[in-house]
């Protein structure tokens, strides 16, 4: 029986079961779990991934249930030996309490600014950030009248130029959201950042703008339509609604779990997974205005891919799109047109169909070292430049499926070996351009099945040279 995790646990807790199933002694790190969780359940049990992704860290001060009846915001201060300043106003009239050890609150005009100075000397030490080891304070801000729709964190004064650093947390209930001075972020170390709330603007562009963050959750975000250069380089869980979006671009080579609701069939999507050891499937996706796929999911362990049934119609570029992802196990089909396929599958050992059909420009290393492919689409070879060892060892493909006449360039198909001789027969008689009065090219056939019986004499007709 694998392990089959359901219910909220950190890493530790699942570290702990794998422990007691493989019997390794040293703590797993989280990017080492899916692997190990693979090899236990064989690929056969649901795993949910999402629970390796950002948990709230024990040692953090703990959050109070958020009060509904009033907008409430709540922000987790790291407080280092040197002391920290914070200082922000909202639109309207405001209560602050500043989670300190006088349990100051005060009262506050709209757009007034709030500001408090933290120092090790008035902030317990009982709760603590578990990467720095400094103290947190917990402040919670609340409208007194009316609703707060504008936050703006400040630099201050000239005592205080810089913009807040040690905020860990902001998390915010508000009814709607006019302004939230994101901007100001990129100066922080914030790591985790939920708003919730109607987002009332319509751009999350270069949204956060800091490498620290590691959880974002925005569920309302749909008026949203421009998400270009999202800044998500260690995100680790990542949930937008994204219905009216019309640019998308994120790295989620960090993510274990998105979510972008029902995606906009108009938006243009740049999402690169390319090295992204995590996430087991990337959720359905529209990108019929992607022309360019290339890097998409290199060397990861994603095991799936879900495009919109037809919106992948532009694409030109799909190299190295799943080189060396040897966890990859299907990909929604879809079309290629004139498309570089340079080492798009290079040892994809677990692929089983490949999903592209149409014309390639450059098939080098296209499906080599895909050994349990047993079935292709269609594909036309006619203007590809370089097939170098397109389809070596590729052990469970029993006949390929190429366009009459087109392969025109040397090709190898070195250890198909559930090839025939009537397959390699065919592949010379069908399959190869005849080149009689052109340059010579070479089809390499070393190690495939048949290669001792077949009939070398119908590809040297063509002015082939075979290699076997």
């Amino acid at each position: 029986m694998g392990i089959v995790t359901t219910d909220y646990k950190n890493y530790k807790d699942i570290a702990e079961a794998i422990r007691g199933k493989t019997g390794k002694t040293d703590l797993l790190l989280p990017s080492e779990m899916a692997g190990e969780i693979s090899g236990i359940t064989g690929g056969g049990e649901s795993v949910d991934y999402s629970l390796f992704a950002w948990k709230r860290p024990s040692t953090w001060i703990p959050l109070p249930e958020h009060d509904t009846a009033k907008d409430e915001i709540f922000m987790v201060m790291s407080v280092p030996d040197e002391g920290s300043f914070y200082a922000f106003t909202v639109n309207t009239h405001f209560t602050v309490s500043w989670g300190d050890t006088e349990n100051t609150t005060q009262s506050f005009q709209a757009n007034e600014i709030a500001k408090f100075e933290f120092t090790v000397n008035n902030v317990a030490e009982t709760y603590f950030d578990n990467t720095t080891g400094n103290r947190q304070a917990l402040i919670i801000v609340q409208a007194e009248k009316g609703t707060i729709t504008n936050v703006t964190l400040n630099s201050d004064d000239a005592d205080h130029p810089d913009y807040i650093i040690n905020i860990n947390e902001i998390i915010s209930y508000l009814v709607t959201v006019n302004n939230f001075t994101w901007k100001s972020l990129r100066y922080t170390k914030l790591i985790s950042f939920e708003l919730y709330g109607k987002i009332m603007f319509t751009s999350l562009r270069y949204f956060l703008e800091t490498n620290t963050v590691r959880n974002v959750i925005i569920p309302e975000t749909n008026l949203v339509t421009d998400v270009r250069s999202f800044y998500t380089n260690n995100t680790e869980f990542l949930k937008l609604n994204l219905e009216n979006c019309t640019e998308l671009s994120v790295n989620g080579s960090n993510l274990y779990y998105v979510d972008f609701g029902t995606i906009n069939d108009e938006c243009n999507v740049v999402i690169n997974y390319k090295g992204n050891v995590r996430i087991v499937s990337v959720p359905e996706i529209d990108i019929k205005n992607k022309t360019n796929l290339q890097d998409y999911i290199g060397q990861s362990n994603i095991k799936s891919v879900d495009f919109k049934n037809g919106s992948v119609s532009n694409v030109n570029n799909i190299s190295w799109f799943a080189y060396n992802s040897k966890m990859l196990e299907d990909v929604t089909p879809f079309k290629v047109t004139d498309c570089n396929c340079a080492n798009a599958f290079t040892n994809c050992s677990k692929l089983l169909i490949s999903p592209i059909w149409g014309t390639t420009t450059n098939a080098t290393s296209l499906f080599s070292g895909c050994e349990k492919m047993w079935k292709m689409q269609e594909l036309d070879f006619s203007k590809s430049t370089n097939n170098t060892n397109a389809f070596n060892n590729c052990k469970s493909l029993k006949k390929v499926n190429i366009v009459k006449g087109s392969i025109n360039k040397s090709i190898s198909f070195s250890n198909c070996t559930a090839f025939t001789a009537e397959e390699l027969n065919r592949i010379f008689g069908y399959c190869l351009a005849d080149l009689t009065g052109q340059e010579p090219q070479t089809i390499t056939i070393t190690g495939a099945g048949g290669a001792s019986e077949c009939d070398v004499s119908i590809a040297q007709s063509k002015n082939w040279t075979v290699v076997r």
